[in-house]
């Protein structure tokens, strides 16, 4: 049985295009660095049990209606990741949340208690770039969390703002996000939530923290 010879130009021209598919695999375009902003909410992790015993307090002193929130409805999240490979990137996050957790009337007067969380934070980042429509993602970050409490009040026309205490302490986020790519430079951010936990006021605190926005994506490799 005689074996059929390839030609060695055909051979070699298989050989390139096999090495060609491969290099253009390795060498899938994906931006350097990527910088997120938009809007941040958060629900604070705070134990029930405080905030009906500052409700049982306020009613006792003589409040005619006591109101509790635990979501932070103010806020911003912003984050900077610099892409070291396709998949692993480092990034640095700031958020910043705001909220009335307390809002009572007591002796003709509208008084409210304000919690505001900024934490600071860095880790690693996953990426899943299989499709670049849509980019999955995955990430754990390490940090600093400082909170503080301050209460405002109003009567008769006049309004008095104070501060309170603050407090640094750790804060941990493990969770991910999904990015839908607009344009080479431009995604939106559909969705980015976290598991937030924080150590403030030397109480754990187990959070829960969402974002959305606009994603600036610059370089490419």
């Amino acid at each position: 049985m005689m074996t059929k010879k390839i030609p060695i130009s055909i051979a070699l021209f298989a050989v390139l295009l096999a090495c060609s598919a491969v290099m253009t695999h390795a060498q899938q375009p994906y931006p350097k660095v990527e910088v997120f902003g938009g809007y941040s909410l958060e629900y604070l992790g705070l134990p029930s049990d405080q905030l009906d015993a500052l409700k049982t307090a306020l009613v006792d002193l003589g409040a005619t209606s006591v109101s509790t929130s635990k979501w932070l409805k103010e806020g911003f999240a912003t984050s900077f990741t610099y892409n070291v490979t396709k998949t692993l990137g480092i990034e640095g996050d700031v958020r910043w949340n705001r909220g009335n957790i307390v809002n009572t009337q007591i002796a003709g007067v509208a008084a409210s208690v304000r919690y505001t969380d900024l934490p600071v934070l860095f880790g690693p980042r996953f990426a899943f770039r299989g499709n670049s429509a849509v980019t999955p993602f995955v990430h754990v970050l390490f940090g600093l969390d400082h909170a503080s409490i301050g209460g405002s009040g109003s009567a008769n026309g006049q309004s008095l703002s104070v501060g309170g205490p603050s407090s640094n302490g750790f804060g941990l986020a493990a969770g991910g996000g999904l990015d839908v790519k607009v344009s080479k430079v431009i995604a939106i951010r559909v969705v980015q939530a976290d598991y937030y936990y924080s150590r403030v006021y030397s109480t754990n605190l187990n959070n829960f923290a969402l974002a959305f926005g606009a994603v600036f994506r610059f370089g490419g490799k």
